[in-house]
């Protein structure tokens, strides 16, 4: 079954919620780690089965925005997503409380603690609506960078399809290939801006509601980054300006001479020499099935997952109109 063919119906979130509850109280009532464990492979097969036909909705939007049925069923998700978050809010709460966390621990991993730890400090009822606005927010800029449709030499294009112009050894071109992919992000500038303006402003209440000082530390822990957290990205940002600034700076002004130009442009950028970068030597259907060749001679393994992606149509590599960036 390829993904096309893949099923798709919308949940129904009373009896996503009455069934998800009834798992949650036999949870909560068991009295043993075995039975706690069954209750949770429980949830975890709930939860699957939303989660499934929500990422085939959302894939399938991203495939082509312009699909008024998924584009309805994104603004599904986006509105009532927030409401599933809430149950597994509470299942997060029952786990963590549970008289039986070293039966679970060793069965599950601390892992899940420290996830379930972290999800419960960035979630409350109290935060819901902005939750919907956040995720109608990302929608959105997600379907004004899939609308771009720019007439460049002969055709219309999206963003994606810049590529090979802004590689050209043709200067001129590459200038104009630049300038006419960010003339359409110009003209979507107010729109984008709002949608950055809005993010900020409900990410920082959401924060504040929950009792951060602000997203960052909120973020990090959204993102369940239970190893690292923003003292050690700022020591990682700081590594970087020490050591890689320098060294990037040197490899442009190498490019640049290279090229044979006294300083690069911004577009300028994507071209390493003057005669043209290395390109494929063939359709997208040539460059797949080579891709398939160098997987295969891997290993068996990678050999299985490359027959796996194509042969169920897992893959959609190829620009087209009305599809979201990557």
């Amino acid at each position: 079954m390829t993904f096309t063919e893949y099923p798709y119906t919308r949940p129904d979130l009373d009896q996503f919620t009455a069934t998800f509850q009834q798992q949650l109280d036999v949870f909560r009532n068991a009295g043993s780690g075995a039975e706690q464990i069954k209750a949770i492979e429980g949830i975890n097969t709930i939860r699957s089965a939303f989660d499934t036909m929500h990422q085939i909705a959302m894939i399938r939007h991203t495939i082509d925005t312009r699909d008024a049925f998924y584009a309805g069923e994104q603004a599904f998700y986006d509105e009532h997503s927030p409401k599933v978050e809430e149950l597994i809010s509470a299942y997060y709460s029952a786990l963590v409380e549970s008289p039986f966390r070293s039966d679970l621990e060793t069965h599950f991993g601390p892992q899940l603690f420290r996830i379930a730890e972290m999800s419960l400090r960035t979630f409350s009822p109290a935060i819901m609506d902005l939750l919907v606005q956040e995720n109608k927010l990302g929608t959105k800029y997600t379907e004004i960078m899939a609308s771009a449709s720019i007439p460049f030499e002969g055709e219309e294009r999206n963003l994606s399809e810049f590529g090979p112009f802004m590689r050209s050894p043709d200067r001129s071109l590459r200038k104009r290939a630049a300038e006419a992919r960010w003339g359409f992000l110009a003209e979507k500038r107010e729109a984008l801006e709002d949608i950055f303006h809005q993010l900020v402003q409900v990410r920082h209440a959401m924060a504040q509601q929950l009792g951060y000082e602000n997203f960052i530390r909120m973020g990090y822990d959204r993102m369940l980054r239970s190893d690292y957290d923003e003292e050690s990205a700022a020591f990682y940002r700081e590594q970087i300006r020490v050591h890689l600034v320098p060294l990037a700076s040197r490899v442009r002004e190498e490019q640049a001479a290279r090229l044979g130009l006294e300083s690069l442009k911004y577009y300028d950028e994507a071209l390493q020499f003057p005669d043209g970068n290395a390109a494929p030597k063939g359709n997208p259907e040539w460059i797949i099935n080579n891709g398939k060749k160098l997987y295969e001679s891997l290993s068996p393994e990678t050999a299985e997952f490359i027959h796996f992606m194509m042969d169920n149509g897992l893959m959609d590599l190829v620009a087209k109109k009305g599809k979201a960036g990557g």
